[in-house]
């Protein structure tokens, strides 16, 4: 079996990857990073709702992605990038993040043995 890509014959295992690293490569691309800690041992995190307010004003689409570099590291979970999510949102000054989805990639790339993954827009209330 195998999936066409614009003229290109892969196999479903090379496609997931290929889009994977292009998603990784996206990330890196817009500047994106994963969240740091701002000196105190719980930051701040925003709340998550289905949509943007009607009164809500975009800041930005934020991903987040986990790497577990190492076979011997223990993998992330989709919680973990889920809150990754929340934090990196606050650091913007966003007051929620809507549109979330969270996800684990089991398949295997030149850096990681798997990733757990978030996306979502980050708005500001007001």
């Amino acid at each position: 079996m195998s999936a066409d890509v614009r003229g290109l014959n892969m196999t479903p295992r090379l496609f997931t990857a290929l889009l994977v690293l292009l998603a990784l490569g996206g990330c890196s691309m817009t500047g994106i990073t994963a969240p740091t800690a701002t000196g105190t041992s719980s930051p701040r995190e925003v709340p998550v709702v289905e949509s943007v307010p009607l009164d809500g004003r975009v800041i930005s689409d934020i991903n987040i992605a986990l790497c577990q570099a190492k076979s011997t590291d223990k993998p992330h979970t989709a919680d973990e990038a889920l809150r990754a999510l929340r934090v990196a949102a606050a650091q913007k000054g966003a007051t929620g993040i809507a549109n979330v989805t969270s996800s684990v990639v089991s398949v295997p790339t030149v850096n990681c043995f798997s990733m757990a993954q978030a996306t979502g827009i980050a708005y500001v209330q007001g």
